[in-house]
């Protein structure tokens, strides 16, 4: 089971911005329209995410960070914006990495590139 985003820190507070790449291969044929297929089932998209932290908040990310995700490398479950409110998704940072900066009076701003599982945002219909 993947480790969840701490009930202690905040959600996606500043922004969030997506990069989908498609997983469609298309091959063009002499005659006839080009034939398009999957390459793969899965398809991970990756998301520009950032959050506002207090100094006690940073902390808490920073060990979550390093101790239940390995600094960064194992998948965990977060809570993302959707188009229905917010979906409980599956995520990794990209490369392990994030950037912090500070905002004055112990207050940080942490920006990171998430992988998503590709069922993020999709809504099954009866």
């Amino acid at each position: 089971m993947a480790p969840q985003w701490p009930i202690a820190l905040p959600v996606i507070s500043a922004k969030l911005s997506a990069s989908v790449s498609t997983n469609v291969a298309r091959t063009g044929i002499k005659t006839g329209l080009p034939r398009q297929r999957n390459r793969f089932k899965n398809q991970v998209s990756e998301y520009s995410v950032s959050w506002l932290f207090t100094d006690a908040e940073f902390y808490t990310f920073e060990t979550f960070h390093r101790v239940n995700l390995t600094n960064g490398n194992q998948w965990f479950e977060i809570d993302l914006p959707a188009t229905q409110g917010y979906q409980t998704v599956l995520a990794r940072f990209v490369g392990g990495a994030y950037k912090c900066s500070n905002k004055g009076v112990l207050n940080w701003s942490v920006s990171a590139k998430l992988e998503v599982e590709n069922s993020y945002g999709y809504t099954s219909y009866p």
